[in-house]
């Protein structure tokens, strides 16, 4: 019934790379909410159920922004103490056997947050795993194969570039 769809060239580009390639969104206050809302559009049979492999929250603005859908590996939120009236508190995974959430409270100010060095390291650190999480293999033709196996073992440490999204209000 009421499902907000979110029409933006972000998800259009998304949309384009293949399924393989792995996903990070990464918001700030009306960011995190358009991060979360993207979340849950690509969750959709019209997107085929899209994973995304890192979402990263820093004090979403609102109220219905709090429950991750099964289709995030992994959501990294940072959210500050004193700042209820912007943010109701923390995220809580649909399905725990799937979606890892890592609430943060931070004593920063709404506006500092996503400023904060150890909060942007641990975005960092969140990215280099997902980049160290994405092995794929690459087609390479059969007869490729049989005639060269060093083409074979560079195939195999090939790591394929993420699409990071940065959602801005």
């Amino acid at each position: 019934a009421g499902r907000l769809h979110v029409d933006s060239e972000m998800m259009d580009e998304i949309k384009k790379h293949h399924r393989s390639q792995p996903v990070v969104l990464v918001g700030h206050s009306l960011g995190a909410n358009t991060a979360v809302k993207m979340a849950n559009e690509l969750n959709t049979l019209d997107n085929g159920f899209r994973t995304v492999d890192l979402l990263v929250t820093m004090d979403a603005f609102g109220f219905n922004n709090d429950i991750i859908p099964p289709n995030v590996k992994k959501n990294l939120e940072f959210f500050g103490e004193n700042n209820f009236f912007l943010n109701d508190g923390p995220n809580v995974a649909r399905d725990v056997n799937v979606t890892e959430v890592k609430n943060e409270i931070r004593p920063e100010l709404h506006t500092e947050i996503d400023d904060a060095v150890d909060v942007q390291r641990k975005i960092f650190h969140g990215i280099d795993a997902v980049l160290a999480n994405s092995k794929v293999e690459h087609a390479v033709p059969k007869e490729i194969k049989e005639k060269d196996r060093e083409i074979e073992k560079e195939k195999e440490a090939t790591i394929m570039a993420p699409i990071i999204v940065i959602v801005e209000a």
